[in-house]
Order: structure tokens, then sequence, then C-alpha cells
């Protein structure tokens, strides 16, 4: 290999090894996120939600989103939702690579609205490796609601009927948390040795129970067989 060609070899080395850290995460850094809401059966396009609630790679926070209603959705506006309906929401984060499937901010069966979504990321050093999702809901009744408890009338009063702008029924809280890898591998290993001990320990006790239950049937073998056996001489 000449000289020229072990250069261009060396330069598209440095060149491979600088492009693979491009797209690697820095603890702080935001992670691209969209979001996409579905209601009265109509979908909205994916949008990105502003920056500034954008996760921020390995650091706790909570971040408040209020999602946009479908603009082809019938009886809604832009910040009225129809409360005959579902209202949904997906989110996706890092370029699509990982997503939040379908969960409802507004549940119209339950009469239930979401209060909190805690998304867990599970990450190594620089990049996500997968996601994890818990949505926290709150129950309210449509018609006769507290403030106290729901914060769903006005001025801490009373409210007559289901106010279907109220922020709370297309708003909730996304709470961001971060795991390391390497956590959540240990942690499986000590729930797999948990687990595996149980199991141990039942399948001894079962051995001991049996191993009762033989030693006193085969001590009742014994007496029944001596027994007939006295009956025996006696009756000589």
């Amino acid at each position: 290999m000449n000289s020229t060609a072990y250069n261009f070899f060396i330069a598209f080395c440095l060149v491979l090894l600088m492009g693979s850290n491009v797209f690697a995460y820095q603890i702080g850094d935001r992670v691209i996120s969209t979001i996409q809401s579905q209601h009265v059966e109509a979908r909205s396009s994916w949008n990105e939600l502003p920056m500034s609630l954008f996760p921020r790679f390995g650091v706790d926070e909570t971040v408040i989103i209020h999602a946009k209603v479908p603009e082809n959705a019938v009886n809604t506006t832009e910040h009225k939702i129809n409360p005959m309906f579902d209202f949904k929401v997906t989110l996706a984060f890092d370029y699509n690579r990982h997503s939040v499937p379908w969960v409802a901010v507004f549940d119209k069966e339950q009469r239930r609205s979401m209060k909190k979504l805690i998304v867990t990321f599970i990450r190594d050093e620089f990049e996500i490796v997968k996601v994890r999702y818990i949505p926290i809901c709150k129950t309210f009744l449509l018609w006769f609601v507290s403030f106290s408890d729901f914060l769903l009338s006005v001025d801490g009063g009373r409210i007559a009927h289901l106010d279907s702008s109220h922020p709370t029924l297309r708003g909730f809280e996304l709470e961001y948390k971060w795991e390391n890898a390497q956590e959540e591998d240990f942690r499986a290993g000590l729930i797999s040795m948990f687990l595996s001990c149980m199991v141990g320990l039942v399948a001894i006790i079962g051995w001991v129970f049996l191993w009762s239950d033989s030693t006193i049937s085969s001590q009742q073998n014994v007496q029944s067989s001596t027994g007939s056996g006295k009956s025996g001489k006696t009756k000589r």
C-alpha cells in the first residue's frame, strides 16, 4: 500500500469515527420530539413539540403539554373538544426511533382525564436504548365536579356541566425520567435471582412435604404389618 492510499485510508477511518459521534447525545442535549392527536375519527399531522418541551438527555423534568385538536374534527375548535368522543395523543422521540402509542387524554366512556404521562428513557452513555410509559389518570363526574378534587370548576365553585374547552381535557403533565441501561439490567438480574430463589424455596418445601408424607406412610405400613403379625401369634 503506497503512502497516498494509506493516508486516504486513515482519513476515511477518522471520518467514520467522527461520524459515529455526530448523533451521540451529551447530558442536557435536547431530544427531538413530535406529537399527533386523534379526536372524532380525525387525526392531526405530526407536529414537533416546542423546543422548550423537548426532553433533555439524562435530565429528569416535568413539562406541561396542551395537545391541539385536529382541524377536521367535527363540532370542535382548536381549544375545544367534543366530550362525546375520546381525545388521544401519540408521541415519538429521537427522530421516531422510539414512541409512545395512543393514550387517552380524555376517555369519554370512563369519564376520565389523564393527569400525567410518565415517560422513562432507558439510556446508555450516548444514546436512548428504549422507552417505557405510564399514564396516570384522574376521574371526574360530567355533571357535578369539585374544583378542589379535579380542577374543573371556575373560581373554586361548582359547575353545572363539563366545560369542553377546559385545558385539562387536552392538557397533561409530561414527566421525563431517565434510567441507566446498566441499572435496569442489574435490577432485572435481582428480580430474576429473587424469582429463582422463590421457585427453589417452593420446590424445597414441596419436597419436604412429600418426604414427610412418604415417611409417615412407611411408618404406618410398618406398624400395620407389625400389628398383623402379633394378632396372628395370638390366634395360635
